[in-house]
């Protein structure tokens, strides 16, 4: 008499991992993974719960479906937000460095803001220590413990100014590393990179000519084009 409600345990805990494993994929095939969880497990559930028992499963299951859907709708706001996003942010790196948002320049209260963002916006995604952002701003001799507080304001105007903008996913923060998402920008230098004709045609032969950094990119940037 144990073994029968056991079983059934059993079969609703498999079923119950294959069902979250499909919440993510798609809510008509969590539902549908849940109605044949409750016809494997109804009897057992029955007998061993009675009704009561039945009916919690049933509501579960309902719950689950109503979060599965807020979910998904909640992904695709959320994609479109970033698509519209990518539309209307550019960052301009031949010649002179300069990032817009709906065709308008953005301005910084501080002036490194810009450049930091620059920095990342070249490092295309890849993360950047503290110490090394400080050494690009400040020179290759800048005292961490020094500039630190100097950073840290610059990295509050810079997600205070895309607050204020509404933009969101791009400038990345964690604990001691820094970075852009590449993926919601887009940009004259990764369109060079990726082979684009017009891009190229674009490039003038200067990059970011404000920044000293920048003048090795320069140079590479004219090679790339000179050996196409």
């Amino acid at each position: 008499m144990i073994q029968q409600p056991f079983n059934g345990l059993i079969t609703c805990a498999l079923t119950d991992i294959i069902s979250l494993c499909i919440f993510s994929f798609s809510p008509l095939f969590f539902l549908g993974s849940h109605i044949i969880t409750v016809c494997f497990i109804a009897t057992y559930m029955y007998d061993a719960f009675w009704v009561t028992g039945l009916m919690n499963v049933i509501l579960t299951a309902f719950l689950m479906f109503c979060l599965s859907l807020y979910k998904r709708r909640t992904e695709k706001k959320i994609i479109m937000l970033l698509r519209k996003q990518k539309q209307n942010l550019e960052a301009k790196t031949f010649g002179t460095f300069t990032l817009l948002y709906n065709n308008t320049v953005i301005k910084f209260s501080r002036t490194k803001s810009e450049e930091l963002l620059a920095y990342l916006i070249f490092k295309n995604g890849s993360s950047v220590k503290t110490k090394e952002l400080i050494s690009v701003l400040y020179g290759s001799g800048a005292d961490s413990s020094r500039y630190g507080a100097s950073l840290r304001n610059l990295i509050v105007d810079i997600k205070h100014t895309l607050s204020e903008l509404e933009i969101q996913n791009f400038f990345i923060t964690e604990y001691n590393n820094f970075r852009i998402n590449p993926e919601v920008i887009k940009c004259d230098y990764y369109d060079f990179l990726a082979g684009d004709s017009i891009a190229k045609k674009t490039f003038a032969g200067d990059f970011m000519s404000r920044f000293e950094w920048a003048q090795e990119t320069t140079e590479f940037l004219k090679h790339k084009l000179l050996k196409k």
